[in-house]
């Protein structure tokens, strides 16, 4: 079965630890199992066919903040 990203991310860690991480990325919030997933999808699709030699990062921005 797959967990979820809560579920073996930071849901373990203390409530403030938790709430630090999270105010780091401008999204505020973790990215869910589909979010994620969304991106090798596209990559794997016809829709990509024009993207090359490129890095994508689905991170909620923490690299760009």
């Amino acid at each position: 079965m797959m967990r979820t990203i809560e579920e073996q991310g930071s849901a373990e860690y203390p409530e403030d630890v938790r709430a630090a991480l999270l105010a780091k990325v401008p999204l505020a919030r973790e990215g869910t199992n589909e979010e994620l997933a969304a991106l090798p999808l596209f990559l794997a699709s016809r829709e990509s066919a024009y993207c090359t030699g490129t890095s994508f990062v689905a991170d909620g921005g923490d690299v760009t903040w």
